[in-house]
């Protein structure tokens, strides 16, 4: 194999080194996105829009590392308990890729250490997150309001009660906690839409993690408030259909998300196996909608060449 890399190898090389015995690469969702930013990044005028897609691949190739073969612990939200989520692994990712994919995440860190002028891996993920993330526009109102009404407030700032409105992906399928148990998520219920339009809340914090939901009951309930009040690679408001996420759109003040981030929501779906082809998203400026597969082919703008939120 020719490790350690000098440069991103041709899809063909990368194909042939990541591959594994008795393992074919379409029962691996997450190589396969690794594959096709692979193959993106050697394109004509590639250079315009590299530095995101070495960013994607990046979040890939990391994912990738540390989720292979994981079974999950399906740790209920805190004080509850339920033993019915699948007890299956992210993915079916095979250890003989783990060379070829620590490799190929070297040379893409320090890709991005070159494009972006930064010393260190730490240095490399503070920037990215400066760069790709979105920040938290209501702190003051935030913690102002938290100091005047705890006692009616929600904001959540511990992973074990997080846990309750974090989705978990198997097979492509989100499952959240629900009254006492895992099920396939579902917003078109309306029992946590604020605006009864089949919608909820999410927020995807900056490891990666989409938590999505709302608390009628709460006076005071903010996408802040499930993440307690932390930056965020992606927020809005999202339609689940028995699990799948059918409709996205960038409607938050607190984070003002734009068309980056809701490329990243996406991006992050994918690797969660998650099918697309049906996902819709829209512009709360104009209400103009495009689809999945136009957000992802398109980077630097909104399909329609827009920037603004």
């Amino acid at each position: 194999m020719p490790f350690p890399y000098t440069a991103i190898p041709t899809l063909d090389v990368w194909q042939k080194d990541s591959s594994a015995v008795l393992s074919v690469r379409s029962s691996d969702p997450v190589l396969q996105v690794i594959d096709s930013l692979v193959a993106a990044s050697h394109r004509v005028g590639m250079q315009e829009i590299k530095q995101e897609t070495l960013f994607y691949l990046r979040q890939a190739l990391k994912f990738w590392l540390k989720k292979v073969n994981v079974v999950p612990g399906n740790q209920a939200p805190e004080g509850l308990s339920s033993t019915n989520l699948p007890k299956t692994a992210k993915f079916s990712g095979r250890e003989g890729r783990t060379d070829a994919i620590s490799a190929l995440l070297l040379i893409v860190n320090e890709g991005l250490r070159d494009l972006l002028h930064v010393s260190s891996d730490p240095m490399l993920t503070i920037r990215l997150n400066e760069l790709y993330g979105a920040d938290n526009h209501g702190v003051a109102s935030d913690q102002q309001w938290l100091q005047k009404h705890a006692d009616v407030s929600v904001f959540l700032t511990s992973e074990a009660t997080q846990r309750k409105y974090k989705l978990r992906f198997r097979e492509g399928v989100a499952w959240r906690w629900v009254d006492s148990g895992y099920v396939r998520f579902d917003s078109t219920d309306n029992r946590e839409s604020e605006s009864n339009d089949q919608m909820v809340h999410f927020v995807m914090d900056e490891r990666g993690r989409i938590y999505a939901g709302f608390d009628k009951d709460a006076v005071w309930f903010k996408h802040s408030s499930l993440v307690g009040g932390q930056n965020a690679h992606a927020a809005g408001r999202m339609r689940l259909q028995s699990g799948l996420v059918t409709f996205v759109e960038n409607d938050s003040g607190h984070y003002q998300p734009a068309h980056q981030h809701m490329r990243n929501l996406l991006r992050r779906l994918q690797l969660y196996g998650a099918p697309l082809t049906s996902t819709t998203v829209r512009r709360i400026g104009d209400k103009k909608t495009f689809a999945a597969t136009e957000m992802l082919a398109n980077q630097g703008a909104w399909p329609d060449g827009y920037t603004g939120y």
